[in-house]
Order: structure tokens, then C-alpha cells, then sequence
């Protein structure tokens, strides 16, 4: 069962994703500057990843969702297999672009094409830039996820109990994280630049504090109201 959601995942995203991949990948080898802790460009390519992810996966247009809710497996497992795949992307790549850079394949394409001389002197420094895709994949990837969630929860024709309740706890967060969403749109040239000038002692804290915590926040609650939704939600039939 495991097996044919994963199948689902992919389907579904494939031909969103791979485009997004292919960028990512032309990025990382051909920019001339060295990578430090924050990157604008990769950050954006990043949230482009899991923006893909989060709406893809879960979205289930059409009839997809009466058919996914009427086979054996139970709602919260199709929940958690879907979310998983979503993140072994996300860190899949991260592992890939680790590669790149650790390999010496980055540096490699850089000399011959190039002859950047920043090498071979950055080639393992530059792995710091991973700290800014990951957050921003995954920051990106559970607020789109919530919203698609949200959407679909919202379906239902009537509010009781707890449902009630859920419904405001979800609106709130969701209104707190869109809120960072646009922190994160407006900081983040001006910590690259920051950066660049050489402060990044007193940007990088602020950025793991800004950004990182509700990522962190967000891989936990994520989980726990998406399953609670795919448990109680209305499927059409």
C-alpha cells in the first residue's frame, strides 16, 4: 500500500518537479560566486521546491480524492506516507547538492569553465549554504501543505465540537505563518546583503532565530493537524 502511494506522490508532481530540479541544478554548478550562509536565489528556488511539493502531493483534483479515501489503507496513513515523500525530496536534494559540493563536481565545473579562482579555497566552506535551502524548503513546503489542508477541511458543510474549534486554532496559524512568510520575502535581501558585508555573526543567529524556530514548530504541528484532518474531513462520494 505503502508502495502505491508513493507511485501517487510522484505522479502527481513529477512534471512540476523536475523542472524546478533541473534549475536548481543548473544553479548550483554554474553561479560564479561562492556559496556562504545565505543565498537569496537559492533560498527562492528552495520555497519554488517545496511550494511544488506541498500543492502537488495533497491537492487531489478531480475524483482523485473520493478514490484515495475509498481504498484500505486508513486517511492518516495516506496522510504520512504523502508528507514523508514530500520531505525525503527536500533532503534528498540536500544530500545531492552536499555531493556537489563535497565531490569537488561543483568545483570541477567552475575551474574548467571559469577558471574561478575561489577554488579550491571555498569548495568545502560553501556547504554552509544547505542550512538556507533546507529551512526554506521545508518552511515553504508546510505552509503550502497547511493551506491545501485547510482548503480541504474547510469543505465540510458543518462545524461541531472540536471540529469548531480546530477551525480557528487552524485559521490562527495559518494567519501566523503567512505573516512570516512575508518577513521572510522582505529580510531576505537585506540579510544576503548583510551577509556579503561580512556580519554574518550577527545574521546568522537572527536568521536561525526568525526562520529556523518555525520551521521547526511547523514540522510538528504540520503533522498533527493534517492527520487530524484527513481523519475527520467530509470525502465526496
Amino acid at each position: 500500500m505503502n508502495r502505491f502511494i508513493l507511485r501517487l506522490a510522484y505522479g502527481e508532481c513529477a512534471v512540476f518537479l523536475w523542472p524546478v530540479l533541473l534549475i536548481l541544478g543548473v544553479y548550483v554548478l554554474l553561479v560564479k560566486e561562492p556559496f556562504r550562509f545565505f543565498d537569496g536565489t537559492l533560498a527562492l528556488l528552495a520555497c519554488g521546491l517545496g511550494t511544488v511539493l506541498g500543492f502537488r502531493i495533497f491537492w487531489d483534483g478531480g475524483g482523485v480524492r473520493a478514490f484515495l479515501f475509498s481504498r484500505t489503507f486508513s486517511p492518516g496513513r495516506l496522510f504520512l506516507v504523502r508528507w514523508l515523500f514530500g520531505l525525503a525530496i527536500i533532503f534528498g536534494v540536500g544530500i545531492i547538492m552536499a555531493g556537489v559540493f563535497v565531490t569537488g563536481l561543483r568545483q570541477a565545473v567552475q575551474t574548467a569553465l571559469f577558471a574561478n579562482g575561489w577554488f579550491p579555497t571555498v569548495r568545502f566552506s560553501e556547504t554552509q549554504v544547505l542550512g538556507t535551502y533546507v529551512v526554506a524548503g521545508l518552511f515553504s513546503y508546510h505552509t503550502t501543505l497547511l493551506f491545501v489542508i485547510r482548503h480541504r477541511y474547510l469543505g465540510v458543510a458543518k462545524f461541531k465540537g472540536t471540529a469548531f474549534v480546530l477551525r480557528g486554532v487552524v485559521t490562527t496559524l495559518m494567519a501566523i505563518l503567512f505573516i512570516i512568510a512575508g518577513i521572510f520575502c522582505v529580510v531576505a535581501l537585506g540579510v544576503d546583503m548583510t551577509v556579503q558585508s561580512g556580519y554574518a555573526r550577527v545574521a546568522v543567529p537572527v536568521l536561525l532565530l526568525v526562520f529556523g524556530l518555525p520551521t521547526v514548530l511547523q514540522s510538528i504541528l504540520v503533522p498533527i493537524c493534517g492527520i487530524y484532518c484527513y481523519k475527520n474531513q467530509e470525502v465526496e462520494s
